[in-house]
């Protein structure tokens, strides 16, 4: 009997959503537990080139193993974790018990429920202006705000 070549799935696809934006899709690798086929969905801006650079670079990342998936983490999620794991062992311990104080008292508070990869510059910037007008924080405390954010971003990014 003649072997038979198995058919590939398409490892990805674009479709269109709306005039200026596309949806890339993605197969994953099946589920571990369930064995069950997984889909991840991102959308892109622009021209169909750009969703298809967006697909190609998150193949190569695939097969590279690099890729991470989109989590749905809540950014005061990832700020105590970042806290704990990092800030904890790799800052001073006056400046650990800063950073916990100020993301607990003031940066949870306000931007904590944003999920993490839906967090924008512009939420950020509303955040310090409105401590400042508020006027019950100085500006030496919203500079310190901002290196927890800053710095706990950059690790995220990473």
């Amino acid at each position: 009997m003649p072997h038979r070549p198995t058919r590939r799935r398409p490892r990805g696809h674009i479709r269109q959503r709306g005039e200026n934006s596309w949806s890339v899709v993605i197969t994953m690798p099946p589920d571990a537990a369930t064995g069950k086929r997984r889909q991840k969905w991102h959308t892109v801006h622009g021209e169909r080139r750009d969703a298809e650079r967006e697909l190609t670079r998150l193949l190569a990342e695939l097969d590279v193993g690099t890729y991470v998936e989109p989590a749905r983490m809540s950014f005061a999620e990832y700020l105590r974790k970042w806290l704990e794991d990092y800030a904890r062992h790799n800052t001073r311990p006056k400046s650990y018990e800063l950073y916990r104080y100020l993301s607990e008292r003031h940066i949870i508070p306000a931007l904590g429920s944003t999920p993490l990869p839906e967090l924008r510059p512009p939420a950020i910037q509303s955040f310090y202006a409105a401590k400042l007008t508020e006027g019950r924080l100085s500006p030496q405390t919203v500079r310190h705000c901002h290196t927890v954010i800053r710095e706990s971003l950059g690790h995220a990014v990473k």
